[in-house]
């Protein structure tokens, strides 16, 4: 049984809570970085197509070009 003895470990409990400030600052932080930084691709409609009607309906066929422009 725990028996409480009048003294507090207050350094434990601020080093907790930093870690979890420290923690949720770091996960908030850098996604909004790697947006500034990170380009959006590039789309390009290269061609459209259309096959043999089925009961589904008509399949459609799309090619597209993407580019990245980040490493």
């Amino acid at each position: 049984m725990a028996r409480y003895t009048g003294n507090t470990n207050i350094r434990g409990g601020v080093t907790a809570l930093t870690l979890i400030l420290l923690l949720i600052t770091w996960g908030c932080g850098p996604p909004r970085l790697l947006r500034e930084k990170l380009e959006p691709p590039k789309v390009q409609l290269r061609g459209v197509g259309l096959t043999k009607p089925t009961k589904q309906g008509w399949p459609l066929t799309v090619i597209l070009e993407v580019h990245n422009p980040n490493p």
